[in-house]
């Protein structure tokens, strides 16, 4: 595979192209957004997807913004005016990145080579565990907002008695 470094503008460019035509499009992972399913350094194989197929768990390859793409997971699928809007989020962020129209979707990454072997993310043992993963991080805000709702109730009282 032959490897060659882009600026933001330029691989946007590159990597439309490429999927428009219809080939595979493979790149390197950088930053940790996506931890611990993508990690840094991971090689990702994109393709071209319908916006019919696209699905919750995905991964989408779309353009944040002008020289800026992400691979972040579709969360949820709205639909407005018979188009769908996919609102999609990096694994290991808190709150999702927004809402995403087809026109900014350029592919889907299918596959992650990572340590000498292909990981096909959209196996059903690779959507079970990211399942999980969703379940555990819905768990994680439930127990947060019931410990903000239990400090600002009983550390009121704490601080009324005390004070």
């Amino acid at each position: 595979m032959r490897t060659i470094s882009l600026n933001g503008i330029e691989f946007e460019r590159l990597a439309s192209e490429i999927l428009g035509d219809g080939h595979a499009l493979m790149f390197r992972a950088r930053g940790n957004s996506m931890h611990p399913f993508i990690q840094e350094g991971d090689v990702l194989e994109v393709q071209r997807v319908g916006s019919g197929d696209i699905r919750r768990g995905d991964v989408l390859f779309c353009v944040l913004q002008e020289g800026k793409i992400i691979a972040h997971r579709v969360i949820r699928i709205l639909h407005v005016d018979d188009q769908p809007q996919f609102l999609i989020k990096a694994d290991a962020r808190f709150t999702p990145d927004g809402i995403f129209l087809f026109d900014q979707v350029l592919g889907r990454v299918v596959t992650i080579q990572r340590k000498g072997r292909n990981i096909d993310i959209g196996s059903p043992h690779y959507r079970i565990l990211f399942m999980m993963r969703i379940e555990m991080i819905k768990l994680r805000n439930r127990a947060k907002s019931i410990f903000i709702a239990l400090r600002n109730k009983f550390g009121a009282l704490y601080y009324s008695v005390i004070g």
